[in-house]
């Protein structure tokens, strides 16, 4: 098993399986073994078969609450999305006082669009740990999508109130400014994302249209340059910058 784990730690993933394979034709009932053999299948591609490896732990061992997370990331990884929650219930019904489990829980509701339940897991988080950044910005981005920009704004506030450097947050900010129509203010929040991190291209983009939309074309231009110059290949700077060089015209 020292040797499987090494091997599987340092990458060499076949020669890991290997050593699981080994194992478990000497003990078919080796629950570690076959979950880092299901570990070392997910790294290979091979999902099917993790799939398989997993749910002979969860027969000999159906509390082994990291067997329901791995079978969890098999069954999103298979885009079945129903089992997927069934299995990451089950492991948070073994793990109800995490934080994270909430919050990766919360995080991939939110993906398969289903916001409601989504804010439930978040509030659950912040119950347990009030000061989780991630777990009010998530929840800022859901209550976004939802229409309810105050309290997003609300969230992303107290997300820096925490941790000043958390730029994301100010971006959040930006966004919800800009959809509703308060540039100036979007663009105070773009230039303090700049701040902390000065090679974000999204940002450099969001400030181009924050300065258009504030009929400062000239400057915009720069941003969508500048954004080109970190990612050549950003399409909606690309794009940006030809819509304000053909305004020009």
């Amino acid at each position: 098993m020292k040797k499987a784990n090494k091997l599987f730690q340092e990458g060499k993933y076949h020669a890991a399986l290997e050593c699981y394979d080994k194992i478990v034709e000497t003990d078919s009932k080796h629950v570690k073994a076959l979950y880092g053999r299901g570990l070392v299948l997910i790294k290979l591609g091979k999902y099917k078969e993790a799939l398989n490896a997993n749910e002979n732990v969860l027969k000999i061992d159906p509390s082994y609450a990291d067997a329901w997370n791995s079978k969890f990331r098999i069954l999103e990884n298979l885009g079945r999305h129903e089992e997927a929650l069934k299995s990451y219930n089950k492991f948070i019904e073994l793990n109800t006082e995490n934080t994270d489990t909430w919050v990766s829980m919360g995080s991939y509701l939110g993906k398969l669009k289903r916001y409601e339940e989504s804010l439930k897991c978040f509030k659950k988080a912040l119950e347990l740990d009030k000061k989780n950044v991630k777990a009010w910005y998530l929840k800022g981005l859901t209550l976004m999508e939802l229409d309810r920009y105050e309290e997003a704004l609300q969230c992303y506030d107290i997300v820096l109130s925490i941790d000043s450097d958390f730029d994301v947050a100010w971006n959040g900010k930006a966004l919800i400014y800009g959809i509703i129509g308060k540039y100036e203010e979007a663009l105070e929040c773009l230039n303090k994302a700049l701040k902390m991190n000065p090679k974000r291209v999204d940002t450099w983009h969001d400030k181009g249209l924050a300065l258009k939309y504030l009929d400062k074309a000239n400057d915009a231009l720069k941003c969508y340059e500048m954004a080109l110059r970190l990612d050549p290949n950003f399409e909606p700077a690309q794009k940006a910058k030809e819509e304000i060089l053909d305004s020009m015209q």
